[in-house]
C-alpha cells in the first residue's frame, strides 16, 4: 500500500502543538511512504521562537473521504490498524532548536 501523508493546514497526519506561543516549523509538508522501498520518513520540527519551549505531541489520523464535504479525521490509537506510527509521541523542543519526528510504516513489503 502506498501512503501519502499530508501535514498541511492543521498538520493532520501526525503533529500537534499544545503551546500557543512557540513557533512551529516543518522541513516539509508532504511525506510519501512506500513500504516497498523505504518504510520510514523523517520530518524536522523546529521551534523558531527564541524564548518559549514547544510542547509537541504526535498523533496519527486516518482521513476518510478526503476533499469531500463529508471529510472526517479519525484518530488512530492502535498503530496496527493503519499500519503507521510516529516517534516520539511527545517531545519538548527548546527555543531555537529542532527535533526529528520519524514516521514508520508497519507494513511488510
Amino acid at each position: 500500500m502506498f501512503l501519502q501523508i499530508l501535514l498541511s493546514t492543521f498538520v493532520s497526519a501526525s503533529l500537534f502543538s499544545h503551546c500557543t506561543f512557540a513557533s512551529l516549523s516543518l522541513d516539509r509538508m508532504i511525506v510519501y511512504i512506500n513500504p516497498k522501498s523505504r518504510a520510514t520518513q523523517d520530518i524536522i520540527v523546529s521551534n523558531t521562537d527564541t524564548k518559549t519551549k514547544l510542547f509537541l505531541q504526535t498523533e496519527v489520523y486516518e482521513v476518510k473521504n478526503p476533499g469531500s464535504t463529508t471529510e472526517k479525521r479519525v484518530k488512530i490509537i492502535d498503530p496496527t490498524k493503519l499500519q503507521l506510527l510516529t516517534a516520539p509521541n511527545k517531545a519538548i523542543i527548546p527555543p531555537s532548536n529542532r527535533k526529528t519526528v520519524r514516521i514508520v510504516s508497519l507494513e511488510t513489503p
